[in-house]
């Protein structure tokens, strides 16, 4: 299958959410599916002139380079990589599934689109809903899509998505790669420091 992850934003710092997706694109990757990362490179309609330079220097460091425009993760060599100014539904790739991974994702790709197939969204914005009050109306109308399949991340986001009159397809809880977190040095030879 051909299928596509829209992220909010590039961020060339790690950030545990991103992560996760990203382990999710290599797997499917590795069995074999045409995968593709898309990242807009500004949150706003118009990005800024310093947002066009990050945009430029990523999308020189992606053609030097071949592997997609991020420098703390290791992908399959297998997955695309797309950078955008901005999002917007009429700039997504062709895919059979069309994977949004958080609220804004989902607002800012509501026109009609037929190159992307189905929408799927990932949900991972309960922190969002619970502490800015200012955005919830925003939250609730993109999350309440009903062109959009919900998966929810937790029983929390699930119950969320219920207040919102949405009933998600699944609950996939988010995982940890077994041996990726350790005790590298040991505990008796630490300082006491905080």
């Amino acid at each position: 299958m051909r299928l596509t992850f829209v992220l909010p934003q590039l961020y060339d710092h790690p950030i545990g959410g991103y992560k996760v997706l990203y382990q999710y694109a290599n797997h499917l990757a590795k069995r074999g599916h045409e995968v593709t990362l898309v990242h807009p490179i500004s949150d706003h309609m118009r990005p800024s002139t310093n947002e066009y330079i990050a945009l430029l220097a990523a999308k020189s460091r992606q053609a030097f380079t071949r592997k997609p425009p991020l420098s703390w993760f290791e992908f399959d060599p297998n997955i695309n990589s797309v950078l955008l100014p901005s999002l917007s539904s009429g700039l997504l790739p062709s895919a059979d599934i069309t994977i949004l991974t958080a609220w804004r994702t989902a607002e800012r790709t509501q026109e009609p689109a037929l190159q992307v197939g189905v929408y799927a969204q990932i949900v991972h914005d309960y922190e969002f809903w619970k502490v800015d009050v200012d955005v919830r109306p925003r939250i609730k109308a993109s999350l309440s899509r009903k062109d959009v399949r919900q998966i929810a991340t937790s029983s929390v986001v699930r119950a969320m998505l219920r207040e919102f009159g949405r009933e998600p397809v699944d609950t996939i809880s988010a995982g940890l790669l077994e041996g990726e977190f350790g005790v590298d040095a040991p505990i008796e030879g630490r300082q006491r420091v905080v």
